[in-house]
């Protein structure tokens, strides 16, 4: 029998394991992420502006005597009890609610765009001397338990501005405003007094890691997307035109990461 010799042998195995190496697709090494995030709220901000609805005019407000609400640091509660997701202030005749509700996430790569929460504020009326300026929104993130992999996020405390105004203007001048919410740029929530309307806050997975919001988009027919201003600086149709860039943006985002 003829034996070819060693470096025909070492030739072949080489050969070989370089087309087995072109066969087998390579792993996919980005880790994905699976679970949701639960909101709880803490430190109240108990002195600040509010502003008359028709002017823009700031006022300067210390309510650390008078200020209501259902989390700890405030003198005076709002009369009820809501779940933990959920921040209410001010008393007489009509306290303000905001909710947050965390989606849950399935292989979820990083950098890819996904909605994350939905925010629901109620603009009620309340005694100017009763109301907050302010709170800490405290995420906290619970992996999915029966997925796999099951990998960890950081927490995340979001200080989270709250503006109500005089009601001497015209209805979206007279619109409270919640946020920012961490975004690159500072884009609040605005909902007409009287009315209850919910925003989605979108964001993505980012560094070691973390969850990074990135925007928020409203449809609803009661509130509108503005920049943590009076209206209108710029006005609410220039912010519409951006939120409706950013949709774009998380279509062309998830194309990109299929």
């Amino acid at each position: 029998m003829n034996r070819l010799p060693n470096w025909n042998i070492n030739l072949c195995i080489a050969t070989l394991s370089s087309i087995a190496a072109f066969a087998v697709p390579a792993a996919d090494a980005s880790p994905l992420y699976s679970g949701q995030f639960v909101a709880s709220w803490s430190h109240p901000v108990l002195s600040g502006i509010s502003y008359d609805g028709a002017t823009g005019t700031p006022s300067i407000l210390d309510n650390s005597a008078g200020a209501a609400c259902n989390t700890v640091g405030c003198p005076q509660g709002v009369g009820f009890t809501l779940g933990p997701t959920t921040l209410a202030w001010g008393i007489s005749p009509q306290s303000s609610t905001l909710n947050f509700d965390g989606h849950f996430f399935s292989g979820v790569a990083p950098g890819t765009v996904f909605d994350m929460g939905t925010i629901t504020f109620f603009n009620g009326t309340s005694d100017l001397s009763t109301i907050i300026f302010g709170a800490t929104l405290d995420l906290t993130y619970v992996p999915c338990g029966f997925c796999a992999p099951n990998l960890p996020i950081d927490n995340l405390h979001i200080a989270v501005p709250i503006v109500t105004t005089a009601n001497t203007g015209t209805d979206r001048q007279n619109a409270d405003w919640v946020g920012p919410f961490g975004t690159p740029t500072p884009l609040t929530f605005n909902v007409l007094e009287g009315f209850s309307a919910n925003a989605e806050l979108y964001g993505e997975i980012v560094g070691d890691p973390h969850f990074q919001p990135l925007f928020l988009v409203t449809t609803d027919p009661h509130a509108f997307i503005g920049n943590g201003q009076p209206v209108a600086v710029p006005e609410p149709a220039t912010l519409a035109l951006l939120g409706l860039g950013l949709v774009g943006l998380v279509a062309s985002r998830r194309r990109a990461f299929r």
